[in-house]
């Protein structure tokens, strides 16, 4: 009696099943691939906006000011190096100079990325850009702690040793404190917003910078994005209110921004450390 040996192998329903589990895993994995991409870019701009704030304030301690963003304002260039202009008043109210450079000609524009000294990926001005190709916006306020009725205009967080001259009254609410503001939701009025409509959508009043990245959604932008690029390169910037919300994708509501600011007591701080103040 002749003994036949039987071969195992899989059955075409085995291998549809495999190659279904295959397909099913693959799709999952190319799909999370955008996502994770995304997440390795918003990990870059925190530690983007980590090594800006810590050039600001090193500036900060060494010169006793913030530097004036990167503008095309007042004949400046946008070359990545601050633009500042001399404002000084003589006694007697009569425009005049006093060789120092003490305002700038926005408070609204491009991150000084040549001015500060910070090495990282640029375009074509030496503008330090965001992982998505866009340079980052930079705000510092614009506001004067002199006392009232005072001749002197000066600009006291850009002008040279001007923030321990006027020392303590430059941070402190009631002498003229920082005026740049963040809030949760747009204001309601259009243009030159100065406040949020309400104490509930303030997330912090009296920001000394606003350091702003545009994300991927650039090119779509909303509403509620284009308020993080008002008065951008303005000679006259006087809308001063950022937004800093919920990252979402749902159409004609898109948000992706990411938002940094220095705050006073933050400033504060690193000057009393540098002896820069009190």
């Amino acid at each position: 009696m002749i003994k036949m040996n039987h071969q195992s192998g899989f059955t075409l329903i085995e291998i549809a099943i495999v190659l279904l589990i295959v397909g099913i895993l693959l799709g999952y994995t190319v799909a999370l691939l955008p996502v994770q991409d995304d997440l390795k870019r918003y990990r870059q701009v925190e530690q983007d906006m980590d090594r800006i704030v810590a050039a600001l304030v090193g500036f900060a301690q060494v010169n006793g000011r913030l530097p004036c963003p990167d503008t095309s304002v007042g004949g400046g260039t946008i070359d990545g190096s601050e633009d500042q202009i001399d404002t000084w008043n003589v006694p007697g109210g009569v425009a005049g100079t006093d060789g120092t450079m003490d305002a700038c000609d926005s408070y609204y524009g491009l991150l000084p990325k040549v001015t500060l000294g910070i090495n990282g990926g640029a375009d074509a001005n030496n503008n330090l850009i965001d992982p998505w190709g866009q340079p980052y916006r930079y705000a510092v306020t614009d506001v004067n702690a002199d006392v009232a009725g005072s001749l002197d205009t000066i600009i006291d967080f850009v002008t040279q040793n001007e923030i321990r001259n006027e020392g303590l009254p430059a941070f402190i609410v009631g002498a003229s404190p920082p005026d740049l503001v963040i809030c949760n939701t747009a204001p309601a009025a259009a243009g030159n917003e100065t406040d949020c409509d309400n104490a509930v959508e303030e997330v912090f009043i009296n920001a000394v910078v606003v350091i702003v990245s545009t994300g991927k959604f650039f090119n779509a932008r909303s509403n509620i994005e284009a308020e993080n690029l008002e008065s951008l390169h303005s000679a006259t910037p006087n809308d001063t209110v950022f937004i800093e919300t919920t990252r979402t994708d749902s159409t004609g509501a898109e948000f992706d921004d990411v938002i940094r600011w220095i705050t006073p007591a933050e400033l504060f701080t690193k000057m009393i450390a540098a002896e820069q103040l009190p």
